[in-house]
């Protein structure tokens, strides 16, 4: 983390991630964009049923911070704990982030 603390690209994601881009990769906004457009297709393919989507928190958080209506350059701030659950109700009518929480192990 010493090592990370010092390059200007990893402080330049730490706080701006919408707008950051490491070497050959997407900004924090593609990845977003990417990761939501992903979960709308499914969301669509499946209208009546209920998904589970497994990924990296990072990823994870960019997607809840959609729903929640956060900034992407905020999402630091959300948790997202390995073996939690996040549940993001998607009705005709609307989106609405509603929670998250730990699983027992």
């Amino acid at each position: 983390m010493d090592d990370l603390n010092k390059s200007d690209e990893w402080r330049m994601f730490q706080f701006y991630p919408s707008g950051a881009r490491p070497p050959g990769g997407e900004t924090g906004r593609q990845v977003q964009m990417r990761a939501v457009d992903e979960v709308e297709a499914i969301c669509a393919a499946h209208p009546e049923g209920s998904i589970a989507i497994v990924s990296h928190s990072d990823t994870l958080k960019a997607i809840v911070a959609h729903y929640a209506g956060i900034h992407l350059d905020l999402f630091q701030r959300l948790v997202i704990s390995p073996a939690s659950v996040s549940v993001i109700w998607i009705g005709p009518h609307g989106r609405a982030w509603c929670a998250s929480t730990m699983l027992d192990r």
